[in-house]
């Protein structure tokens, strides 16, 4: 599922970042969008990848409306 899918990119961008030499900055920034992109699929796509509803607010409900 995309859901699944994105918790398994999250735990090996930790991962590697907790393996690497990554400065607070660069974590911090790949922290929030992987925030974003969580909210996005919780909020407006289903586990399947039906999208429930667009969000104006949302950066990637933005991206499906300028399509």
């Amino acid at each position: 599922t995309i859901l699944g899918h994105v918790r398994t990119l999250h735990t090996s961008i930790i991962r590697n970042i907790s393996i690497g030499n990554v400065s607070e900055k660069t974590i911090s920034s790949i922290k929030k969008n992987i925030e974003k992109a969580r909210s996005h699929l919780t909020d407006h796509v289903t586990e399947e990848g039906t999208i429930i509803n667009l969000d104006k607010k949302c950066e990637y409900c933005q991206i499906y409306m300028q399509d």
